[in-house]
């Protein structure tokens, strides 16, 4: 530390490191998707994008979808889950994102 510029020297050294996630979908109790996804870019250091097109039949369905850190830490880290009935059209786009401000996944529905 004494060998930096006073202006580079830091108190307390932070280290963030994104964590790889289990992701796994049922509908009606059926695996659809179970997988490691990974953090984007070339040192892992941006958010998680999974983008998916699924063949799934027209009408309601019970969705369950998690993601589960694989690493576990000294500091929490968080587990999703998705429980919901929802009812699929052709054409139709059901996009599943975090939500920052509910601190859960949230849906989105589109009819085309």
């Amino acid at each position: 530390l004494a060998k930096l510029p006073i202006h580079m020297r830091r108190t307390q050294v932070c280290e963030s490191r994104a964590l790889n996630y289990q992701i796994e979908l049922k509908v009606n109790g059926r695996e659809f998707m179970n997988e490691i996804v990974h953090p984007g870019g070339l040192r892992e250091d941006r958010p998680i994008y999974v983008n998916r097109e699924l063949a799934i039949e027209p009408g309601v369905h019970e969705i369950d979808l998690s993601l589960r850190p694989l690493e576990v830490g000294a500091s929490p880290v968080l587990s999703l889950q998705l429980k919901k009935q929802i009812e699929f059209s052709s054409g139709r786009v059901v996009l599943v994102y975090f939500s920052p401000d509910q601190q859960e996944l949230v849906t989105k529905e589109e009819r085309p």
